[in-house]
């Protein structure tokens, strides 16, 4: 059997990294399209036969068998889906554009530095379940706070056309897609997932601590403005983190539920002057509170770090009456 090309082009010709065709000649009277796809599928998944038209010298005359792909689209109404990972991990489907916001994602977090001294980055997924949206949140150490989303532009039409509030403000459009790949978006591109939802990882508990943060500094925020119930919100947001790091701190199970894992995993091992971040609907009070948390948060922090072997968030952050790093 005469394959084409020979093995000496086919070898120079992949070691350039050219894409190529092998083939060969068969004569195929006790074959058909489909028994050949049997017996070169085999059986396995995601494997397709491509019939091209009957009659005709021309049109009639090519059948196409597929197996094995590289990259898996699949769409569900307005919303595609994209797996370049398809043989490690069958389900490791993300929008269209997640690659894309990732990219975009890491070259904004990679800019920052040159705004000014960072105390801490927190970069996370946020929006709804059908989005692919990225939160950059930058604590400067001037004070200076950066808040941004990396959504695809796809998700804000289909929002607007939807009748949705236009609550995402365009700062900058990406026209082409870059040149390279950043860390996040090759890892999302090999089929990468998040751990198990029992698993919580160092980045889990930094997220958590940072969160504290963000709660305590909007906290500062709205007791500025007079806004006690929800300044008094925002003290609750803390207190919540600060109860879920102490669980992944001391092996609770499932730490995210924060108060109620701390009190069934050893209810007697609660964190030090956790009380002291409990405050009425008073400012005096609040602020008395918010300066506590900050103590509390700190502590916890450093603690679940510890467990996780992570540097703990914000270490340069200090509480003030304004609420300035």
């Amino acid at each position: 059997m005469q394959i084409e090309p020979s093995a000496a082009t086919f070898a120079a010709r992949y070691a350039a990294g050219e894409a190529q065709v092998v083939w060969t000649t068969l004569v195929a009277d006790l074959e058909t399209p489909v028994s050949a796809f049997l017996k070169i599928a085999g059986g396995r998944p995601m494997s397709f036969l491509l019939e091209s038209v009957e009659g005709g010298e021309v049109r009639g005359r090519y059948s196409i068998i597929g197996l094995e792909p590289d990259v898996i689209f699949r769409s569900n109404g307005a919303a595609a889906e994209i797996n370049r990972a398809p043989l490690n991990n069958p389900e490791a489907f993300a929008p269209a554009g997640a690659e894309r916001v990732a990219t975009v994602e890491a070259m904004v977090a990679a800019a920052l530095p040159d705004l000014g001294p960072l105390i801490d980055v927190l970069r996370h997924r946020t929006g709804t379940a059908d989005q692919w949206a990225r939160r950059i949140f930058a604590q400067f150490a001037d004070g200076t706070q950066l808040d941004l989303t990396v959504i695809a532009q796809a998700d804000i039409e289909i929002r607007r056309r939807g009748g949705g509030a236009p609550d995402f403000i365009p700062l900058y459009q990406v026209s082409a897609p870059p040149d390279s790949r950043a860390p996040d978006a090759q890892a999302l591109a090999d089929g990468g997932e998040p751990p198990a939802a029992r698993a919580v990882t160092g980045d889990q508990v930094r997220e958590w601590a940072f969160l504290g943060w963000c709660a305590l500094i909007d906290a500062d925020k709205y007791l500025r403005r007079g806004s006690l119930w929800e300044a008094h919100d925002r003290l609750h947001q803390a207190r919540h983190h600060i109860w879920a790091l102490w669980a992944a701190a001391h092996g609770a199970l499932y730490p995210w539920h924060g108060l109620s894992q701390v009190l069934d995993h050893d209810p007697d091992n609660l964190p030090p002057d956790v009380e002291s971040t409990v405050a009425g609907l008073d400012a005096a009070d609040l602020y008395r509170a918010a300066r506590a948390s900050t103590q509390v948060l700190a502590t916890v922090s450093a603690a679940a770090a510890a467990s996780r072997r992570k540097e703990p968030v914000m270490p340069g952050l200090r509480w003030s009456r304004r609420g300035r790093g």
